[in-house]
């Protein structure tokens, strides 16, 4: 009559995991379990596959090295090590040590692109804050994509040939976007000197050519995604404006139009913190409906496809042509700047900053 076979405990505890681990569709779920599962091979081997689970007679008391409890704790160690950084991808941005600005911006894109504070962290000290007084020229409009906070500031360009009426930029709107093309979409909205001044006392966040390229190139993590995200909502914007009467305001991330303020320069609605609508039981609650919703016996068809770009922007190539003649032109003025102040260049070249102004 055949018997079961005398096992640890320790191995039935890393089957459970091993199977649990292939329900799952969430990666963190996949690699705990994962990391579970090893844990018990690892246990299972010290304690010398003993049917009680006792570590009374430990191989390596005896001088036994057994090479896969060896391996098991070297995967046990992986994993255990990609769960944590998975975990800490999810660790929310602290507002006690975030600046008002800053918690302002996360605000922002946070409501347009539902982005998270890992990858806002990479945005964020790749761009700088610019104030500027009434009627100031924005300085590098031409490599330096900005995003208006708050303030107002009017533009025009030339297009076709022609210098175009005068539009203006509120809070929560880009500018120039022709900088987009940077980008894998090819949007166009191609323009010539362009020039921006403000119309009041006025808060921007900007980003040079070098960083927004950095961006793009960026796997881990991975900015594309979340640019190309706002790219759209920013189209959408435009437009709308074209069907919207003179004193009609756009609309912020829920839809809902911006108040009369907006008009006159106030920030956009998406730039205040957000007032957490649930309590942290249901937050709680929300995570474990997402954890069950991910447990399934068979993974959705197409988990693994994701939308994208597969030829190269063309006017991706000509943008960067076309700004580093003009970082060429900045790295001679601060050559010459620096011969002025004493000879010592302290400055980077390979990418001045947004206060350069190449047409000197």
């Amino acid at each position: 009559m055949a018997k079961l076979a005398d096992n640890s405990p320790f191995l039935y505890f890393a089957v459970f995991f091993f199977a649990f681990s292939s329900l799952w569709s969430d990666l963190i779920c996949i690699r705990v379990s994962l990391t579970m599962g090893f844990l018990g091979l690892v246990l299972a081997g010290f304690s010398g596959h003993d049917s009680k689970g006792s570590f009374a007679n430990m191989p390596l008391s005896e001088g036994i090295i057994d090479l896969t409890t060896i391996l098991n704790l070297i995967l046990f160690i992986l994993n255990a090590c990609i769960s944590y950084r998975l975990i800490m991808d999810e660790v929310p941005i602290n507002s006690d040590r975030t600046g008002e600005e800053e918690l302002a911006l996360f605000s922002y894109f946070q409501s347009r692109c539902n982005m998270t504070p890992l990858h806002f962290h990479e945005l964020y000290k790749r761009g700088n804050i610019i104030e500027l007084d009434a009627n100031e020229k924005v300085p590098n409009c031409h490599r330096t994509l900005y995003l208006l906070i708050e303030g107002r500031v009017k533009c025009n360009c030339i297009i076709n040939g022609n210098r175009c009426e005068d539009f203006v930029k509120r809070s929560g709107e880009f500018f120039d976007i022709r900088i987009y093309n940077i980008f894998t979409l090819p949007i166009g909205f191609d323009n010539e000197d362009f020039q921006a001044t403000t119309m009041m006392k006025t808060k921007l966040f900007g980003w040079d050519i070098c960083s927004l390229v950095e961006m793009r190139d960026l796997k881990s993590p991975s900015l594309l995604k979340f640019w190309e995200f706002t790219i759209i909502r920013s189209l959408s914007a435009v437009a709308i404006r074209h069907h919207l009467k003179k004193n009609d305001t756009l609309y912020d991330s829920m839809l809902i139009p911006e108040d009369e303020s907006w008009l006159w320069g106030a920030r956009s609605r998406d730039f205040a913190p957000r007032v957490p609508s649930k309590s942290i039981w249901q937050k709680i609650k929300g995570q474990f409906v997402i954890f069950a919703n991910s447990m399934q016996l068979l993974p959705p068809r197409g988990i693994r496809h994701r939308p994208g770009i597969i030829e190269v922007n063309p006017k991706q190539v000509a943008l960067e042509m076309k700004c580093k003649g003009a970082r060429s032109k900045s790295n001679r003025f601060l050559r010459l700047l620096s011969s002025k102040v004493g000879g010592k260049d302290e400055l980077d070249l390979s990418c001045p900053g947004l206060w350069i102004d190449s047409s000197v």
